[in-house]
């Protein structure tokens, strides 16, 4: 453990790994559990009863609030424990009260985290995934192992995602919603893989994107979803990038034209919109693939 005492608060009951390192202005509260391998950075607080179970390396200004659990055994049958994997946490972020991340399968793909992320009380990531920076994840939402959540997602309460599966940035899910396919950038899903409509609202709200990026991803989205779905993907990607459409248009249809070439496991389809109860399917993406 680092010896600038003088400038970390570690309290008495608390449990530091000698192998862990803490960075200036830590603050460690009672009972709080930091194990071995860990890195914690500056001005980062572990709250009473917090658990940083080990090989987790997290950055500066960090929250981690009582009880909960950074850096666990993965759930994954898979795991071999002569093989901890790691967490890797940015900066900035709040962890509430029982929220659960699991370190990584193996070592090629580690758990991440990125920066200013809120995950409320009993969130869940899993083994592998991957949280891009500002996602949020309501009490009781969960991310699956080895998925991907874009910048700025917002996962409502009891929200799941399962494994293997891709959010595009702005993607929000409503309450209780199961998503067990990819959800494209910028679009709200509910219920089932149910497609609602488009987080217009996020769009203007987080200040990156101008008027004629929303209008770019609406055409995008109605040339894609309000056209003839009985047609193949190719041909209504075609037709849509025919469009000329700006960066964030372009966003969206990359994300469907990367599915296009997944391979199992990750071959999973693309939600699809409330309107029509056969969603793009997963292997030649017209209505009469669905859920392939």
């Amino acid at each position: 453990m680092s010896t600038r005492s003088a400038v970390i608060d570690v309290h008495p009951t608390a449990d530091v790994h000698p192998s862990a390192t803490l960075g200036d202005g830590v603050v460690v509260e009672a009972s709080a559990h930091i194990g071995p391998r860990c890195v914690i950075g500056a001005n980062t607080r572990i709250r009473r009863g917090a658990v940083v179970v080990s090989h987790t390396t997290m950055g500066e200004r960090n929250d981690v609030h009582s009880y909960a659990v950074l850096g666990g055994d993965p759930q994954d049958r898979a795991f071999k424990p002569d093989v901890p994997g790691a967490l890797i946490i940015g900066d900035g972020n709040i962890f509430r009260e029982h929220a659960t991340i699991s370190r990584s399968t193996g070592e090629e793909r580690p758990t991440r985290i990125g920066s200013n992320c809120f995950l409320m009380a009993y969130a869940h990531v899993g083994h592998n995934s991957v949280l891009e920076d500002d996602v949020v994840m309501v009490n009781g939402a969960s991310v699956a192992g080895h998925c991907s959540v874009g910048r700025g997602a917002l996962l409502s309460a009891g929200s799941g995602l399962h494994q293997f599966c891709r959010m595009g940035e702005l993607v929000m899910l409503r309450g209780l919603t199961g998503v067990s396919m990819h959800a494209p950038p910028f679009v709200i899903v509910a219920d089932t893989n149910k497609m609602m409509g488009l987080n217009v609202i996020g769009m203007r709200r987080c200040g990156r994107y101008t008027a004629q990026d929303r209008l770019d991803v609406k055409r995008a989205f109605m040339t894609l979803y309000r056209g003839a779905l009985g047609r193949p993907i190719v041909e209504r990607l075609a037709e849509t990038e025919a469009l000329g459409l700006g960066a964030a248009g372009q966003m969206f249809l990359a994300f469907i034209r990367a599915t296009l070439s997944d391979e199992p496991p990750r071959r999973r389809g693309v939600v699809g919109p409330m309107w029509s109860r056969r969603l793009i399917g997963s292997r030649t993406y017209t209505d009469d693939a669905a859920n392939d």
